[in-house]
């Protein structure tokens, strides 16, 4: 229990403490990246426990006064969605100066830790990374003493391990998946501790020159895709069509259809409006520029706000004008969304395991029913995560989170991404307008309706023979999505272009 009790050693040999007394980004993943978190017993639901590796595993959760958890992005809106570094702060007594680094030689900026929580059937982990500062505190009076200690988890380590320009680019062919295994291989992180879903766009050869992380997150930007280290300390990659499908992990409501939240913040801004891209292959001398001539006009009074990416990484232009269009229709209208929200776990048994199992690039529902009448119900992406834990044991977390309302492409049986079963299937029929469906509350939809929105839908074929292969007949208009080049393509009539 927190604030309670007494640290206590657990027997856990170190495999290579020398590997963790080297070099200040040594980093140990025998040790660090798999704990064994059975070792103690399981705790009470909600409760946290601190561990140090000072020579064994060390329970310090008995001297925490406090401690904060920060894991995932601090941006949530944009088009880019790589993490930074997860970051931990644990306050502890230090009255005896035990977490004294002039005293206990065993910590050290360097040393192993992870937080975990109970949620009542296992200790889940929060983070799980190395000492990176000691803050020691002495009260004038003599009567107190504390320590700080500020924790990183595998992205600072990443981004401190830089590969050197090479003479002779490598790589050319690669998906984002097989560049980011090139980047972990080259600085030696450990298969055991990777999590990469196959697959991506595919990439021009790379000469390198920067750190581990930058280079990945540089690939993972062009996919739209996500990069995060999990909580155990795995390196953790999701496609951009990953982010895209599933099912959403929590439903957040303050209407009793979902988990309560405390707290939300819901803006409307312009931070991450982008009415015009400017855009270039890495290397090449040709940059082309997209621009959303209506939205310059109505939203920046006609001086484009513009995105510059003249280094994109992929293999083929096609492939770099369909992430310019993806980017400028994503980003080129202001969005009211829900920027962030907050529970309290400990309000309701209900919350804990839920907050708990939610990650960085889950999806989840937010239902809000404003003061003044109506409901607003937004998708949305978990972009970062953080946990306060407070002297007094109140335990706070903070979702920041990305909207997906503007990728909406059309998903059977999703809450808000344009699903059919949106239009209940009883009363009238909707009608047709300018070629548009119009539907209402009720609306049925009759099997011709459906046989005519399914010839307006872009459909996702894995090649151009596929493409023929599911669409024999075309009529002019249709549009498909070619996974193999990264594009949209129209059927003009006569051929797909």
């Amino acid at each position: 229990m927190l604030l309670a009790g007494r640290p206590q050693l657990v027997g856990v040999d170190a495999p290579s403490m020398q590997a963790l007394v080297g070099s200040p980004v040594s980093f140990d993943p025998s040790i660090v990246g798999q704990p064994d978190v059975a070792a103690l017993p399981l705790l009470a639901a909600g409760e946290w426990r601190v561990e140090l590796f000072l020579r064994t595993w060390t329970d310090v959760t008995a001297d925490v006064r406090e401690l904060s958890v920060d894991r995932g992005s601090r941006a949530t809106g944009g088009i880019t969605r790589a993490t930074e570094a997860g970051t931990a702060s644990v306050t502890l007594a230090n009255r005896s100066r035990q977490y004294d680094p002039s005293i206990n030689t065993d910590l050290y900026t360097g040393t192993p830790a992870r937080i975990t929580c109970s949620n009542g059937v296992s200790m889940v982990e929060v983070l799980t990374g190395r000492v990176v500062q000691i803050d020691m505190a002495f009260l004038s009076s003599g009567l107190d003493a504390t320590v700080t200690l500020s924790m990183a988890d595998a992205v600072s380590v990443l981004s401190q391990r830089n590969l050197a320009q090479l003479a002779v680019a490598v790589g050319a062919g690669d998906t984002v998946s097989q560049r980011i295994a090139r980047i972990l291989d080259a600085v030696g992180w450990p298969t055991a501790l990777r999590d990469l879903s196959a697959g991506g766009a595919v990439l021009a050869a790379t000469t390198y020159g920067g750190s581990a992380w930058d280079l990945i997150t540089e690939v993972v930007d062009a996919e739209v895709g996500d990069v995060w280290v999990s909580p155990a300390g795995v390196v953790t990659f999701r496609t951009f069509v990953e982010a895209l499908s599933g099912a959403a992990e929590a439903t957040f409501s303050d209407n009793g259809t979902g988990l309560e939240f405390a707290d939300i913040a819901v803006v409307y801004d312009d931070d991450s409006l982008v009415n015009q891209v400017q855009y270039a292959l890495a290397g090449s001398p040709t940059v082309t520029t997209l621009t959303d001539n209506a939205s310059a006009t109505k939203y920046t009074a006609d001086v484009a706000a513009s995105l510059s990416a003249t280094e994109l990484p992929f293999s083929t232009q096609a492939a770099a004008d369909a992430w310019a269009s993806l980017a400028l229709y994503v980003l080129s209208e202001p969005e009211l969304r829900v920027d962030s929200l907050s529970v309290l776990p400990r309000a309701s048994s209900a919350l804990v395991g839920p907050t708990l199992a939610l990650d960085v690039s889950d999806r989840v529902n937010v239902v809000l029913s404003p003061i003044g009448g109506g409901t607003f119900t937004q998708s949305c992406w978990v972009r970062g995560i953080s946990h306060t834990v407070s002297a007094d044991r109140t335990w706070s977390t903070t979702l920041r989170l990305g909207s997906a309302a503007r990728y909406r492409f059309f998903t059977f049986d999703d809450v808000e991404l344009a699903q059919l079963d949106r239009w209940a299937l009883t009363d009238a029929a909707g009608t047709f307008t300018g070629g548009r469906y119009v539907a209402t509350a009720g609306n049925v939809v009759p099997r011709s309706d459906l046989n005519r929105l399914a010839d307006q839908m872009v459909i996702v074929v894995d090649s151009g023979a596929d493409l023929v292969a599911q669409i024999p007949s075309p009529t002019a208009g249709r549009v498909a999505w070619r996974k193999d080049i990264k594009k949209l393509t129209v059927y003009n009539g006569m051929s797909w272009v």
